[in-house]
Formats: structure tokens, sequence, C-alpha cells
């Protein structure tokens, strides 16, 4: 059963990234073909026909002739690929790791620190962007007590 579940994660993983590759390829060329429709669509007039009309009616036609190459694609590369056995590698959760990062971030957006008592307003210490902005400011109006900026 568990190698059932892997083998399913691996297809998943492999239609997701042969999805995205063709997808990405074929809509750069789709905009690259309406750039193209839209610089000779005036000609239409010509031929005493609307030219938005037909830029409407022929970009329609290109992306519906794209969504049906994009299916044909990964259906085909799909039923192409062969998934291998690989090396046992230790298997790796990255949500698990990212929220054992996050756990390590306290509530207020501070990082914990691990020396246990923690030096506050320390030169170290990680800050977070109210506190920087107040040290900022801080440091502007050393001297000038009483006086306001107008921004």
């Amino acid at each position: 059963v568990k190698g059932r579940e892997l083998l399913r994660r691996e297809l998943n993983q492999l239609e997701r990234y042969v999805l995205l590759q063709i997808l990405d390829s074929a809509w750069k060329e789709h905009l690259y073909a309406m750039d193209r429709l839209k610089s000779s669509v005036n000609l239409m007039s010509y031929a005493e026909k609307d030219p938005r009309i037909e830029y409407k009616r022929q970009g329609a036609d290109q992306f519906k002739a794209m969504q049906a190459m994009v299916r044909e694609k990964v259906t085909e590369l799909i039923f192409r690929a062969r998934l291998t056995a690989s090396v046992n590698l230790p298997e790796r959760d990255v949500y698990a790791e990212r929220e054992a990062s996050q756990a390590k971030i306290g509530a207020d957006g501070e990082a914990v620190t691990s020396g246990g008592g923690g030096e506050e307003g320390g030169e170290d210490a990680p800050m977070n962007r109210r506190e920087r902005r107040k040290q900022a400011s801080g440091k502007k109006n050393r001297g000038k007590k009483g006086v306001r900026r107008r921004r």
C-alpha cells in the first residue's frame, strides 16, 4: 500500500510538472500569435470586416486550438512516461520542515533566540519593522528635542 501511495505521489508530481511546462510554453506562443494577429487584423478592414470582431473571433479560435494542443501534448507525454524505481533516498517532508521553522518564530514575528535569557534592545537582537523604524527615527531626531519634521 505504501508503494502505491509513493507511486501515486510521484505520478502526480510528474503530471503537474509536465502540465506546467507545456502550458507555459503554449501560453507564450499564444501571446506571440495574438501580437501577430493584432498587427495584421487592421487589414481586415479592406475586406469590409470589422477588425475588432475579427480579432475576437480569431483570438478565440487560437485559444481553443492552444487548449486542444495542450491537452494532446500532456496526455501523450504522460502515457509515454515511464517511472523507474529510484534509489531509496530518505523521504523529505517539506511541510513538516516549514512548520518546524515557523515554530521557532515567536508570535510577534521576532525570532526566538537559543540563548535562553535573551537581551532586549541588544545590537544582535532581531527587530521587526516597527522597531527598526522607531530606532531609525530616534537616531535622526537625537539632539532635536521637541522639533517635529513635516512630511
